[in-house]
């Protein structure tokens, strides 16, 4: 996520009887059955969601049916589910994960949001509806009455509600665009056997998920184009008047985005096999035309730099967001305000795109360590910018206007939960984060720098890296006199 000063409940439930689509189910099965096709192919043995979703858009509701296939590679036999359920943290103001002040997210006043689970059934364990009906926390916790054993899966089936705010935070409508993020029951990430439960701060992030499958069939108004994570495969009529379905895959993503709107004018090309989609509306154009240029070479430079870009899409989405720009797999949204300047919409695009190595590729805790992605996103932006210029003058006067913040109470391996003010975490994790990169640079030059940075990117591809992970490449690359300078 980037901020431009970084870079200078009403009853709904009997709607759900009209949804009668169901999702394919796979029985539950031990992980070897597969083991000699998985490795075979590389692929790691992942979790994968099965979401049909009707998107009633004049009453502000999604209403949806979810089938995960929970994949127990932990090594230890486990005995409760953890799903985040992200919209109840839109039900009050307080809790709306915003980027600065929720307040200014609704221009109509704050317009709460949430998440209800009508049907929640875990292999033979159903849950009580009377448990489900007043859930309003944005995580549950759900011993089960047999542990899945390692090397075994095990099937999720939910259904649940979405109702969708009005506003122009990451989640919501606004006038023609709306933002599908975070909506979805989702698995808690998994370390060692431990479901990795955190607090969802209001300052930056606090999302942290393993990577999964997806396939998502959402039946919407037929004027509606989407944009989202993963491929379309299909678009379609439903049969209904005024409506189609849409089916799209995803594989080995963080989660799963969408965006929609009956304005978009969509534009692409492929660069090096990756197909450059840029969605923006005719208000825009002068300069949301020129967006997949842009992207385009940012994905070939970060390509160049850091390692191949995994993936056979990166989208470009013009929304209402307030605040800057976000990043989510394959996509990334950008607020109205980048329309109007060529250079922010120039280092948006980068910083956001930076975050498809650093957060979408290599994964980190956000809540624990927002350094690893938001530190890296920085300096990469500014690596962009000094190519994108031809020389690093910049980009060195940049990096000494840093030196100042070193004094900065928090260390950059500081969790979200420490910062007080959305500049103090600037200043410390974009900053400071980026300075200490610039300083590893000066310390092992280029050559050793970009060969730290692609090991790192290869080694946890598709994996959540810690701090220490990232120290340890430095370590084995450039001695660990390189690992005591930049942190000294």
């Amino acid at each position: 996520m980037i901020k431009w000063v970084l870079i200078q409940m009403f009853t709904i439930l009997s709607l759900f009887t009209g949804c009668t689509t169901m999702l394919p189910h796979t029985a539950a099965q031990p992980i070897a059955e597969k083991a000699a096709v998985m490795e075979e192919s590389n692929e790691h043995f992942i979790n994968s969601y099965y979401i049909y979703v009707e998107y009633q858009k004049e009453q502000s509701i999604l209403k949806c049916k979810e089938n995960i296939t929970y994949m127990n590679n932990q090594g230890v036999d486990v005995e409760n589910i953890v799903l985040y359920l992200y919209p109840n943290l839109y039900r009050k103001l307080s809790t709306v994960p915003a980027i600065g002040s929720a307040e200014k997210c609704y221009p109509n006043g704050f317009d709460p949001a949430y998440i209800q689970l009508t049907n929640l059934k875990i292999e033979n364990m159903e849950l009580s509806k009377e448990v489900l009906q007043d859930y309003d926390d944005f995580y549950i916790d759900i011993p089960l009455d047999k542990p899945i054993k390692e090397n075994h899966s095990a099937e999720i089936e939910i259904e649940f509600i979405v109702k969708i705010p009005v506003s122009t935070t990451r989640f919501g409508q606004y006038k023609d665009i709306t933002q599908f993020t975070y909506w979805y029951p989702i698995l808690a990430a998994q370390e060692e056997g431990k479901w990795q439960i955190r607090d969802y701060s209001n300052i930056g992030e606090s999302n942290y998920s393993d990577v999964a499958d997806y396939n998502v069939v959402i039946k919407l108004p037929a004027d509606e184009t989407i944009a989202s994570t993963g491929k379309i495969i299909s678009e379609r009529n439903s049969g209904e008047g005024g409506y189609k379905i849409v089916d799209i895959k995803a594989e080995k993503v963080r989660d799963f985005v969408w965006v929609s709107s009956p304005n978009f004018i969509m534009e692409e090309q492929v660069i090096n096999g990756i197909k450059i989609k840029n969605y923006y509306t005719m208000k825009n154009k002068e300069l949301g035309q020129e967006a997949d240029e842009i992207g385009a070479d940012v994905i070939a430079y970060f390509n160049e730099v850091f390692g191949k870009y995994p993936y056979d899409e990166f989208s470009i989405v013009e929304t209402y967001l307030t605040g800057g720009g976000m990043e989510y797999p394959q996509l990334v949204t950008l607020g109205q305000s980048h329309y109007k300047d060529m250079d922010k919409l120039i280092s948006v695009i980068a910083h956001e795109g930076a975050h498809q190595w650093w957060y979408v590729t290599v994964g980190n805790d956000e809540h624990i360590s927002p350094w690893l992605d938001e530190g890296f996103a920085n300096y990469s932006t500014q690596l962009y910018l000094a190519h994108r210029l031809g020389n690093d003058d910049k980009l060195d006067l940049l990096m000494k206007s840093y030196e100042n913040l070193e004094s900065a109470d928090h260390p950059v391996e500081a969790s979200v939960a420490n910062f007080a003010s959305w500049k103090s975490y600037n200043d410390v994790i974009y900053k400071k984060g980026a300075l200490i990169l610039h300083r590893l640079r000066n310390i092992v030059g280029d050559e050793n720098f970009f060969k730290i940075m692609q090991t790192y990117y290869q080694r946890y591809k598709y994996k959540n890296a810690h701090v220490i992970d990232f120290l340890n490449v430095v370590e084995e690359i450039s001695g660990k006199e390189a690992v005591e300078k930049i942190f000294k």
